[in-house]
């Protein structure tokens, strides 16, 4: 048989590829009306809840405004606020 009508072989490992900031486990919820609050475990207390730079959103392009992401101190739960 020649070399040419050989198929190549193929590798056994599926293809993984890295989770893209689109498809993590940051949950997206709708905003409140009033005190801010983990949507998983429920903790109300501000000191808790940490607020930081989400930059998967770009809410203003120039100056460059991102959006923001919390995450509760209680259960370890990310967000996003619409």
């Amino acid at each position: 048989m020649s070399e040419e009508n050989k198929e190549p072989e193929k590798e056994t490992e599926p293809e993984t590829t890295p989770p893209s900031e689109e498809f993590s486990d940051i949950l997206t919820v709708p905003k409140p009306e009033g005190r801010r609050k983990c949507p998983k475990c429920g903790e109300v207390l501000k000191h808790m809840i940490h607020e930081s730079v989400d930059k998967g959103v770009i809410v203003l392009d120039y100056p460059r405004i991102w959006g923001k992401k919390y995450k509760c101190g209680k259960c370890g739960c990310e967000w996003r606020e619409k």
